[in-house]
C-alpha cells in the first residue's frame, strides 16, 4: 500500500511544521508522548510541580517529541487553557548564566504569544529590550527571573518551557547556574521545565549535582522493528515487511533520524537496490556526517575517531593505541564525549568499553578514509543484502530469469537484430525502398543499443517505439524480423523501469502476431517472449501462468529440430519445475527435471548443457529433501563425471560447486562426517564471495549441514582457513561461533546481524531429520 508521502524535517521537526502535520507524521514514541503529557497533566493544580528530561543520543527524536508536544498543548482544549508552551532554541547560544536563561524565556514568551495577541508580545519585547540594557544592575537575573513569572501570572497559565542540550548548558555555563534554576524551579509552581539531554551528564546522574532526582527522566531507546516499520511508511509511503526493515534498523541503529535520510532516498527501491546504493547515499549525506565531526574539538575528535575506526566496543586502552594518545587522557576525553552523547559506554570500572553512539558513522569513516576499509564496509552490507532479501534462505529453488537488468543481456538481443538477415532475399534488395527501410531500421536499432551502454532505458524505449510506429505495419519478413526482436527488448526495458502492464503489452503482441511465423528467427523471438512473460508472471506469484506459458514453449518447441530453440525449451522445463517444487508438486518437478536431462543430456551446445546441469542438481537436492540421501550420492556423482572436464567453464561452476554442497549435506546425514567436512573444504576453496548466489547457498546449505549434525565450530574453522578471508565470511564465521557458544567481539551491526543468522540456525536445527539414507 502506498501512502501520500510528506514534507520529513530531518533536522529541524516543528519549524514552519503545522500543527496538523506534526500530528500526522509523529508516529512513534507515543508511549513516552503519553507519559510527558501525562506528567504534564498532575502539575496543573500541583503546587511543586515535576519536571521532565527526555534523554537519548542525537538523532533519537527528541526535538520531534518536543514539538509534538507543542502540538498537543495548542490544540488539546483541556491543556492549552492551563498551559503554554515556550520552545527554546536548540542550542541556546546566548545563555551564559541564569540572567541570560530568564531573559531567553521572556524572549520565546513574546515569540509564541504574538500570533493570540500581539499587543501582549509586543509589550514582552519592550520589556525584553529594557531589561537587557540593565544587564550591568546587581539585580538583573531577579528582574528577568520577576518578569517571566509576571508574564505567566497576566496569561494565567503555567509555562512549559522546552529547553534542549541541557548538558551543554550545564557544562559551559557558570558553576552555580544548576543550583540557581534548580532552586527556581522548586520553588516557582508556574515554570516547568521539559529538557532534554544527549546522555545523563554528572550534574544528573551524581549525589552532589544540582539536577539529582530533580526530573522525571524518559529514556528514548532504538526504534524497534516494528516502529521502524511505520516510520517508513510514514516517510516514504511505501511499507516494508520486518524482514527488509531489519537490516535498515541494524545500520541506523534505531535512530529515527538516520532512518527517515535513508527512507526519503528509498523511493522505489527494492532493498537490494537500496543497500546495495548505500554507499552512495552515506556520500550524498558527506556534509551532514563531516559537519558532527567538525564540531567536536580537535583534541576530542582525535579520540572519536579512533573510535570510529576500531568499529566496535573498544576499551580506553585500545583506543589509546589508535589515538596514539596517553591513555589517562584518552580516558578523560572519552568521559566527556560520553557526557554529550557522542559515545556510549558499556560495563563499568575497568571494564568499560566504549563505541560510536550513532550508526554509519563509522561507516562513513571508513569508506572516506581508505579503500580497504572502504571494501570491508561493502562486503558487509553485501552480507546482509543476501541474507534479507529472502523470507526463506534455503529456498534455492530460484525462477532462473534473464536478468532485465543486466545490459548485456538486452544488447545481445539488439545484436541478434543487427545480424539477423532472411538468407533466400538476402543482397537482393540494394538500392530499393526495402533495402532503405532495413538500413534505417537498423539504425534504429543500432541507435537503442547504445543508448543500453549509456544505461538511458527510456532514450532507448523511445527509439524502439519509433521502430515499431515506423514499421510494425510491414508485410516485408526482414523488417518483421527487426520488430519483433526490438519489441521484446523493449519489453525488458519496461521491465527495468517496473512498467509491467506495457512489458506484457509489448510480449503479447509478438506472440500474437509472430506466433504462427515460418521463419526460424520468428520462432525465437517467440519462445523469447513467452519466457520473458512467464517470468514475469512468476515474479507477481501467478504461477499457474507462468507454468503456462513455459509448458507452451515446449508444446510449441519441444520436438522442434532447430537446435537454436533447445536453450529456450530447457530453460522452460527447468523453470517449470522450479515453481512445482515451491508449491510442493516435487514428484511433477522431478518429472520435468527428469525430462531436461532425458531430451538434452547429450546436446552439444555448452548452453543447453548448463540447464541439464542445473536439472541435476535441483534433482540432488529434492533426494536430499526427501530423505533419499543414497540417491542423492548417485546423482552428485552423475553430475561429477558428465560435466568434469567443464570444471573451469563459469557456466557449469555454479551448479557442480552447489552439488558438493548437497553431497556434503549427504553424508552428515549418513554419519561420514570426515568425507563430508572434506566435501564441505573442497567446496570452500572455490567459493566466490562476490558471486551472491553462491553466498547465499553457502549459508543455506552450512545451516542444513549443521541441522544434519556438523559442529557449527568446526565449519567456521574450515571457512576461515580455506574460503577468502572477506567482510562476508567474517560476518557468517561470527554467527557459527556464536552459534557454537564462543564469546566474539566485533562491530554491534555485525554482531546483530550474526546474532539474526543464528537464530536461523536454530530454527533449522529442530526440522532436522531423514529417512535414513532410503
Amino acid at each position: 500500500m502506498n501512502a501520500t508521502k510528506p514534507s520529513i524535517r530531518k533536522f529541524n521537526p516543528g519549524t514552519f511544521q503545522s500543527d496538523d502535520e506534526l500530528l500526522r507524521q509523529f508516529v512513534v514514541r507515543k508511549h513516552e508522548l503519553q507519559i510527558v503529557l501525562e506528567v504534564l497533566s498532575e502539575n496543573i493544580n500541583a503546587k511543586s510541580c515535576q519536571h521532565i528530561l527526555v534523554a537519548g543520543p542525537r538523532g533519537r527524536g527528541k526535538t520531534m517529541l518536543l514539538a509534538r508536544v507543542c502540538a498537543e498543548l495548542r490544540t488539546n482544549e483541556a491543556l492549552s487553557q492551563h498551559l503554554l508552551p515556550v520552545r527554546f532554541m536548540e542550542e541556546s547560544q546566548e545563555v551564559t548564566n541564569l540572567a541570560d536563561f530568564w531573559l531567553e524565556a521572556l524572549f520565546h514568551l513574546a515569540k509564541t504569544t504574538a500570533a493570540a495577541n500581539p499587543e501582549f508580545s509586543e509589550e514582552l519585547l519592550v520589556t525584553h529590550k529594557d531589561l537587557a540594557a540593565r544587564w550591568q544592575d546587581s539585580n538583573f537575573e531577579d528582574l528577568a527571573c520577576a518578569a517571566v513569572l509576571g508574564a505567566a501570572d497576566r496569561i494565567g497559565r503555567k509555562l512549559v518551557l522546552m529547553v534542549e542540550n541541557l548538558q551543554s548548558l550545564s557544562a559551559d555555563l557558570d558553576p552555580d547556574f544548576g543550583w540557581k534554576l534548580r532552586k527556581s524551579l522548586q520553588s516557582e509552581p508556574q515554570i516547568i521545565l521539559l529538557a532534554t539531554a544527549t546522555s545523563q551528564f554528572k550534574e544528573l546522574r551524581e549525589a552532589d549535582g544540582p539536577f539529582f532526582e530533580l526530573f522525571r527522566i524518559i529514556h528514548l531507546e532504538p526504534l524497534s522493528v516494528s516502529e521502524c516499520s511505520e516510520l517508513w511508511l510514514m516517510a516514504s509511503g511505501e511499507e516494508r515487511d520486518s524482514r527488509e526493515i531489519k537490516p535498515l534498523r541494524i545500520l541506523t541503529g534505531g535512530s529515527p533520524r538516520l532512518l527517515v535520510i535513508v527512507a526519503t532516498y528509498a523511493e522505489h527501491r527494492s532493498l537490494r537496490q537500496l543497500l546495495e546504493e548505500l554507499v552512495a547515499l552515506v556520500d550524498d549525506h558527506t556534509e551532514y556526517f563531516r559537519g558532527h565531526l567538525e564540531v567536536i574539538a580537535k583534541t576530542e575528535r582525535r579520540v572519536y575517531l579512533a573510535v570510529l575506526d576500531l568499529w566496535q566496543a573498544s576499551s580506553p586502552a585500545e583506543i589509546a593505541s589508535r589515538a596514539r594518545m596517553d591513555v589517562r587522557s584518552v580516558s578523560a576525553l572519552l568521559a566527556r564525549l560520553a557526557d554529550r552523547g557522542i559515545v556510549l559506554v558499556e560495563g563499568s570500572g575497568r571494564k568499560r568499553l566504549y563505541s560510536a553512539a550513532e550508526r554509519l558513522y563509522s561507516i562513513y569513516y571508513k569508506l572516506r578514509r581508505e579503500r580497504d576499509e572502504a571494501t570491508l564496509v561493502q562486503q558487509f552490507i553485501q552480507f546482509m543484502t543476501i541474507f534479507y532479501s529472502s523470507q526463506k534462505l534455503d529456498e534455492i529453488f530460484d525462477v532462473i530469469r534473464l536478468e532485465a537488468v543486466q545490459s548485456p543481456v538486452i544488447r545481445e538481443g539488439f545484436q541478434r537484430a543487427m545480424a539477423s538477415d532472411v538468407a533466400d532475399t538476402k543482397g537482393l534488395y540494394q538500392k530499393t525502398a526495402l533495402a532503405i527501410d532495413l538500413d534505417t531500421a537498423k539504425e534504429l536499432i543500432r541507435k537503442a543499443k547504445e543508448h543500453i551502454q549509456e544505461s538511458e532505458h527510456q532514450m532507448a524505449i523511445e527509439v524502439c517505439h519509433e521502430l515499431e510506429d515506423r514499421f510494425g505495419e510491414s508485410e516485408s519478413p526482414e523488417l518483421k524480423v527487426l520488430v519483433a526482436i526490438a519489441l521484446v527488448e523493449k519489453g525488458k526495458l519496461h521491465e527495468i523501469g517496473g512498467e509491467f502492464d506495457a512489458a506484457m503489452k509489448n510480449w503479447n503482441f509478438v506472440i500474437e502476431r509472430f506466433g504462427r511465423g515460418d521463419l526460424p528467427i520468428y520462432r525465437k523471438a517467440v519462445a523469447h517472449a513467452l519466457f520473458c512473460r512467464g517470468n514475469l508472471y512468476s515474479m507477481e506469484s501467478k504461477f499457474d501462468h507462468a507454468i503456462g506459458d513455459w509448458q507452451e514453449i515446449v508444446e510449441r518447441y519441444g520436438d522442434s529440430g532447430e537446435i537454436e530453440l533447445h536453450e529456450d525449451v530447457a530453460l522452460a522445463m527447468v523453470n517449470k519445475g522450479v515453481i512445482q517444487r515451491t508449491r510442493g508438486e516435487s514428484d511433477a518437478a522431478r518429472d520435468s527435471w527428469g525430462a531436461v536431462i532425458k531430451l538434452f543430456g547429450e546436446s552439444e551446445l555448452l548452453a543447453v548443457l548448463e540447464y541439464v546441469a542445473i536439472a541435476l542438481n535441483y534433482l540432488a537436492y529434492i533426494q536430499y529433501e526427501l530423505g533419499r540421501e543414497k540417491d542423492v550420492l548417485s546423482t552428485c556423482e552423475e553430475v561429477e563425471i558428465r560435466f568434469r572436464e567443464y570444471d573451469q567453464d563459469k557456466r557449469f561452476a555454479l551448479p557442480l560447486w552447489r552439488t558438493k554442497l548437497t553431497k556434503a549435506c549427504a553424508l552428515f546425514v549418513l554419519e561420514q562426517g570426515q568425507a563430508a567436512l572434506d566435501v564441505f573444504r573442497s567446496a570452500c576453496t572455490v567459493f566466490d564471495p562476490e558471486d551472491n548466489g553462491m553466498v547465499g547457498h553457502l549459508m543455506a546449505r552450512t545451516m542444513k549441514m549443521i541441522a544434519a549434525g556438523a559442529s557449527a565450530g568446526e565449519l567456521a574453522e574450515i571457512l576461515s582457513a580455506e574460503g577468502k578471508n572477506t567482510g562476508i565470511v567474517e560476518s557468517f564465521v561470527i554467527a557459527l561461533r556464536k552459534h557454537a557458544g564462543e564469546s566474539v567481539r566485533a562491530p554491534a551491526e555485525v554482531l546483530e546481524v550474526a546474532e539474526d543468522v543464528r537464530e536461523q540456525i536454530e530454527k533449522d536445527v529442530p526440522k532436522s531429520g531423514s529417512e535414513g539414507g532410503q
